[in-house]
């Protein structure tokens, strides 16, 4: 999006967070024909998960500057695509 000059920094942050959400319900979805197993420490990664989406989303929004939401952007997909190439 960015390289296409379809979108600005934040605005490809955003896209990428919903594409994430859709990417894990969808990942969700094909696993409901095994049973769900929750220990004690599932609640708290599920409290950690949400806490973390807000805090982040919060951050990048109104805290962030635009060269900062970059730098971040660049970082987490320069981390997906080395575990994409050795995984």
């Amino acid at each position: 999006m960015i390289l296409f000059a379809w979108a600005n920094s934040k605005e490809a942050a955003a896209s990428s967070a919903l594409f994430i959400v859709v990417n894990s319900i969808s990942g969700l979805l094909g696993s409901l024909d095994k049973p769900i197993l929750l220990n004690e420490t599932s609640y708290g990664w599920l409290i950690a998960i949400v806490a973390g989406g807000l805090i982040g989303s919060y951050v990048g929004s109104h805290k962030f500057q635009y060269k900062t939401v970059q730098y971040v952007l660049a970082a987490v997909l320069t981390v997906a695509c080395v575990k994409l190439i050795f995984s």
